[in-house]
């Protein structure tokens, strides 16, 4: 049984922990501990602190502070999100606005993009250099309401807005770039946000109504734990996923000094003509996957060039090829160049030309399974449309060891 020597620094102790949470979880967390010993409060310190969300404005910046200066507390922070209160006057997740003054709102542009002067974004920063925080995964959101959605509470608030993505990659290209850390993953996404049992919809009325999802778009950055104190390093980078990338600051980093990049995911990042170097660091790459961008055949081939002998997947969906290259010569080159290809997926090929603003569709007229060598036949999938008369083929994947020789075929269709 404790004494009152160890409860008074149990209660001290859990006193400082609760004063870093909102008022509302306050309570919730020190019955939690009213055992007082050591492992129900680390036990409860994870599932309160493990996950820290802020605005970096506000009471929220304040909160962040006071666990900041506090390692024993702060060591319990893995995930860190940072992102402001706009969800709250969404009628998809509550059923009434929030009562004025008392949520965090970032201020904003006309396009919606917020201004990168914020306070909180240095104190964040220098928190990082200086190790007062040390999370594993750094999660940036920015949520937008839909217009529809947006008249249900009418004089709240209007967020619907254009300027997601930039405000999301300012935000950590301004936290990270001047600190040491070593950036293991980076994925930019729009994240699903499920309809909550709280939403506006669900209230009793005699008439249905409708609304709409919002869109909600993330950067989630997953760090190493060691720290190379040499600037922001993305040279254990291994994994990327990128959609709808703006700034390509982002990109050239990447295609710099990402050394042990293995996976390589971009959507609309139409960028890529202008920041793939003579040379990209990205020597280890296995797996590639582009989607709808309008891309020179060249700098495909540049930005595969220092790792064709590691790659092993590749995947074009919806690619327009741009200045007069065509599939037929860059699928020749990607089947003598990467030998060690089992897997490839092409979605949609096209090609710029004067007739159409989304470029000539490429379908491979003709192209049968009996085109290529029989022990490649029972691995290749092809998805035809049109008339029996016109069949054309606009989807080709292939699994096993002989998708260079796939390549090859088809560049001659």
């Amino acid at each position: 049984m404790a004494n009152a020597d160890t409860d008074h620094v149990a209660n001290e102790t859990i006193k400082r922990f609760a004063q870093c949470l909102k008022l509302s979880e306050r309570a919730s967390f020190k019955s939690a501990c009213q055992s007082r010993d050591t492992r129900t409060l680390d036990i409860t310190a994870q599932q309160f602190f493990s996950t820290w969300t802020t605005s970096l404005i506000g009471d929220d910046l304040q909160r962040l502070k006071e666990l900041a200066v506090q390692p024993y507390i702060s060591n319990h922070v893995k995930t860190l999100c940072v992102e402001d209160d706009t969800r709250k006057y969404d009628p998809w997740n509550v059923s009434e606005p929030p009562a004025p003054g008392s949520t965090n709102l970032w201020p904003r542009d006309d396009l919606g993009i917020v201004n990168l002067a914020l306070p909180g974004l240095k104190v964040l920063r220098n928190m990082l250099l200086e190790h007062k925080l040390k999370p594993t995964i750094i999660k940036i959101q920015d949520y937008s309401i839909s217009d529809a959605n947006s008249l249900v509470f009418p004089g709240a608030l209007s967020h619907h807005r254009t300027g997601a993505i930039q405000t999301i990659t300012a935000f950590a290209r301004n936290i990270l770039e001047d600190t040491n850390l070593t950036i293991i993953s980076l994925i930019l996404d729009k994240k699903n946000v499920d309809l909550s049992p709280d939403s506006w919809v669900f209230l009793p009325r005699d008439e249905p109504v409708a609304i709409s999802n919002p869109d909600a778009r993330e950067m989630i950055l997953e760090l190493s734990l060691q720290d190379k104190y040499k600037g922001l390093d993305f040279s254990e980078l291994r994994t990327v996923r990128l959609s709808y990338i703006v700034d390509p600051w982002w990109l050239e980093q990447i295609f710099s000094q990402a050394v042990m990049l293995e996976e390589l995911e971009l959507v609309s990042s139409n960028a890529l003509d202008t920041v793939v170097p003579t040379t990209c660091a990205i020597s280890q790459l296995k797996k590639l996957n582009l989607s709808h961008l309008s891309v020179h055949a060249e700098t495909i081939l540049r930005l595969i060039a220092t790792c064709k002998n590691q790659l092993v997947t590749i995947s074009f969906r919806c690619i327009t090829l741009t200045n007069e290259s065509t599939w037929s010569l860059l699928l020749s080159a990607l089947g003598d160049e990467c030998r060690n290809l089992t897997s490839l997926q092409i979605t949609v090929p096209r090609e710029e030309g004067n007739g159409s603003a989304s470029g000539n569709a490429v379908d491979f007229f003709g192209m049968m399974k009996d085109a290529v060598a029989e022990q490649e036949r029972e691995r290749l999938k092809i998805e035809e449309r049109g008339s029996a008369e016109n069949r054309r083929c606009n989807r080709v994947y292939y699994d096993g060891p002989h998708a260079a020789k796939v390549l090859q075929c088809l560049a001659t269709y």
